[in-house]
């Protein structure tokens, strides 16, 4: 089968002609061997434009000969060239490693960046502020893959960088602590305060995953409410995490969208001081009716 493939008479129209002499010689011969490829042959396309040498580029056979700069930006008819298919397979020759290469994108807005940053290993010298903004079309940026995969170093975490969103708002800072990775460093009011679309801001999700410091908890932080009004101070009450010091009259009539009160947790988890426990404070009701004072019962039964 080796033959045919040499035999310069053949000539190869399609692209399911090449493939299937490389696959039969591959089966015959047990290895693939690069010296029976024309440049020629690479360039034939399926209907969509996937070319012979993106399909050998995805099978980490494609002949380091053949990787020239012409090549790696054949594309398909949905813009994916070569060159993203070598990166996504850690193939990429680092002398195509560079910004006009990286910032090549294919209609979804992916770039060959996203392919590197997906197998951290887009080296140091490339996490520019240009490509780390990098987006495809949903607002993902290089940066979200980044750190989505712990791989962004902290010295490249500057506010703007931390302060990239997506389509939904959710921001560098927003995955970073998904992972449990926001140095504390970086916890200002600023980043604090980022939301996403929903309203959940990084203090919100902070406190979910019980990394918030007391010491960055202020009253402007504690008031900042999602899309429905739940607040920082509800959350950290519900986690029974509500400093004493902040358990005031402004703080625990806080009110959601459905009328619960930062009051209502604090007495159903029977973490209201008694010094709030007033006929004012225990009638607050919520949007069914319930009041601080039926919250505060539920507490007891609970206790028996």
């Amino acid at each position: 089968m080796s033959e045919i493939l040499k035999d310069d008479k053949k000539v190869y129209t399609s692209y399911n002609q090449v493939l299937e002499d490389i696959m039969k010689n591959m089966s015959e011969n047990k290895k693939f061997s690069p010296e029976l490829i024309t440049e020629n042959m690479l360039k034939l396309s399926t209907d969509t434009g996937w070319t012979v040498a993106h399909e050998l580029a995805i099978r980490s056979e494609l002949p380091e000969k053949f990787q020239t700069e012409d090549l790696i930006k054949y594309k398909d008819k949905y813009g994916r060239t070569v060159a993203h298919v070598l990166a996504s397979n850690n193939k990429l020759p680092e002398k195509f490693i560079r910004d006009d290469i990286l910032k090549l994108a294919d209609n979804r807005g992916r770039t060959v960046a996203f392919e590197l940053a997906d197998n951290s290993a887009l080296p140091e010298k490339f996490m520019t502020e240009p490509i780390l903004k990098l987006a495809n079309r949903n607002g993902w940026t290089v940066a979200h893959v980044l750190v989505n995969n712990s791989a962004l170093p902290e010295k490249f975490m500057t506010e703007p960088i931390l302060k990239l969103a997506d389509d939904n708002g959710l921001t560098v800072a927003h995955v970073l602590v998904n992972n449990s990775a926001l140095p504390e460093k970086f916890m200002t009011e600023s980043i604090l305060q980022s939301a996403d679309k929903d309203g959940l801001t990084v203090a919100h999700l902070l406190v979910y995953k019980n990394a918030l410091p007391e010491k960055f908890i202020t009253e402007p932080i504690l008031k900042l409410a999602d899309d429905t009004g739940w607040t920082v101070a509800h959350e950290l009450a519900f986690r029974s995490k509500l400093p004493e010091k902040f358990i005031t009259e402004s703080i625990i009539k806080l009110v959601d969208d459905y009328g619960v009160t930062v009051a209502h947790i604090l007495a159903y988890r029977n973490e209201l001081p008694e010094k709030f426990q007033t006929a004012d404070i225990l009638k607050l009701a919520d949007n069914e009716g319930k009041t601080v004072a039926w919250m505060k019962e539920q507490a007891l039964k609970k206790k028996i």
